[in-house]
């Protein structure tokens, strides 16, 4: 950029580039101020080559300025000046977040008071109906008194040409940030503030640990894995940080937006309750913080008779199956918990490496025609048992076993069920003990996909048909099994 003089702006410091274009530290000549000038590239700028396209920037861009909000740098202009169109907004000296962090990490109570602060203002900007949708540290500005103000805010809507729920994309191109962006955004989904809360996630994990959760190089790559891969703990990372505040960035970090904090009010007010009890666990019960995951690794087959490794395996499926009714609840799929089957992993490594805050582990054995299951419920990441409990039935009942079981966890761990739910978990039925056991051995010999184990999962199959045909429907339509 050699031209000193921007329409009534002088440019006097160059102050940081990125995908949208270069920014400029400049002096405002008509009000007397030092301002930041955004020199937006051409290849950004989409349909604002045209009139109409310029018009629609300069309303959004207005829209923007009216944002009044000690954690949001104003926008004061939008203007031209030839072929360089340009933004005008609030100097903010302090350095951004970003620069604060090639430093090191962050002090885990500033990184509670900073991110309370930057959700205030996502907050505000949120009842005013705007979306943020490129929150990253080098988007968060801090004042001289370290205060923090997001820079930016709206920059990408207003170069998508679309309306605030909208797509984030645009003739191919995805806009904003790779490893900041949500799941939603990745699939050109509708979003909402919760995508933004995603964002503070990211930045929260990244000013606590010194790196993104995802950091993969190839573009394909760090898109899968936002999409597919947990997100690692944060105390993997920084052993000193509370269990609650990694839980919190957890939640955030959902690949579900239904799972994670309905607003960013919700994170600063978290945020909040952090600092004001500090980083101390000072009891098991604050110390462990919400459950939204849980992982039920395969019961033990205690028999000692390795032909009951099925009923074991079974009961696993089953209780997995009930769990997974409920919706507030994110369940480890089975094919996912059955890797840990016989392994010598910790369950704080297990839980990590799920992404999950509770593990529920035990043993099941049949001896003659009684079910008897000795299981316990573990706060994986601090390894403490918050719950343990056995059952001894009749095989008859093992379906209202497997509903009580259900229902029990779901209590201890403090998730609100439907109505639709518990009636669910409510229903009773009895079994045809025969005909159950031929059902499981089935399902049993044909999961391997072999087409030896298959073959003989269809002849155990049949036998159940032929013991109880009436049952085994029941038993389909209510644990929703499919061979």
């Amino acid at each position: 950029m050699n031209k000193e003089i921007l329409s009534r702006y002088r440019l006097l410091e160059r102050i940081g580039a990125g995908g949208m274009g270069e920014v400029w530290k400049a002096h405002d000549a008509r009000l007397d101020r030092i301002v930041a000038v955004k020199m937006l590239l051409r290849g950004a700028l989409g349909s604002l080559t045209d009139d109409a396209g310029r018009e629609r920037f300069r309303r959004e861009a207005h829209t923007l300025s009216q944002l009044s909000h000690a954690g949001i740098a104003t926008v004061f202009d939008f203007d031209a000046d030839g072929e360089n169109e340009f933004l005008v907004m609030e100097f903010v000296p302090g350095g951004t977040l970003e620069s604060r962090l090639r430093e090191r990490p962050l002090p885990l109570v500033e990184i509670q008071s900073l991110g309370a602060a930057i959700a205030d203002a996502l907050e505000y900007a949120h009842r005013h109906s705007v979306l943020h949708r490129d929150l990253k540290p080098g988007n968060v500005a801090l004042t001289t008194e370290g205060q923090p103000k997001i820079l930016d805010f709206g920059l990408a809507l207003l170069l998508s040409g679309d309306a605030m729920t909208g797509p984030l994309t645009q003739e191919g191109t995805v806009m904003g940030s790779l490893a900041y962006m949500a799941p939603e955004q990745l699939a050109g989904e509708e979003e909402d503030a919760r995508t933004d809360v995603y964002a503070l996630g990211v930045t929260l994990f990244e000013l606590a640990t010194g790196q993104r959760p995802f950091a993969q190089e190839r573009p394909q790559a760090l898109m899968f894995a936002i999409v597919n891969t947990p997100a690692p703990s944060v105390r993997t990372l920084r052993p000193e940080a509370s269990v609650d505040f990694d839980g919190l960035i957890a939640s955030c970090l959902e690949k579900d937006r239904a799972r994670r904090p309905a607003s960013a009010a919700a994170v600063a007010d978290a945020l909040r309750r952090l600092t004001a009890t500090g980083f101390s666990e000072s009891s098991p019960a604050s110390a462990r913080g919400p459950i939204r995951g849980i992982a039920v690794l395969p019961f033990r087959n205690i028999s000692q008779d390795p032909t009951q490794d099925y009923f074991a395996d079974a009961m696993t499926e089953a209780v997995i199956a009930d769990l997974a009714r409920i919706r507030a609840l994110r369940v480890i799929s089975r094919t996912s918990a059955m890797r840990y089957k016989g392994t010598a992993l910790s369950l704080p490594e297990i839980a990590r490496q799920l992404n999950v805050e509770a593990i529920l582990e035990g043993s099941a054995h049949l001896v003659g025609g009684r079910v008897r299951l000795s299981v316990q419920l573990i706060a994986a990441r601090t390894d403490e048992t918050l719950w343990a409990d056995r059952y001894d039935r009749q095989l008859e009942d093992v379906l209202g076993l497997q509903s009580e079981l259900a229902e029990t966890v779901a209590r201890e761990i403090a998730v609100q069920l439907t109505p639709t739910e518990v009636a669910q978990l409510a229903r009773r039925h009895v079994v045809n003990p025969e005909a159950h056991l031929e059902y499981l051995k089935g399902r049993h010999s044909a999961w391997g996909g072999s087409p030896q184990g298959v073959e003989l999962g269809l002849r155990h199959a049949k036998r159940a048909l032929e013991l109880d045909p009436d049952t085994l429907t029941r038993w389909r339509e209510e644990l929703a099994w499919t061979w």
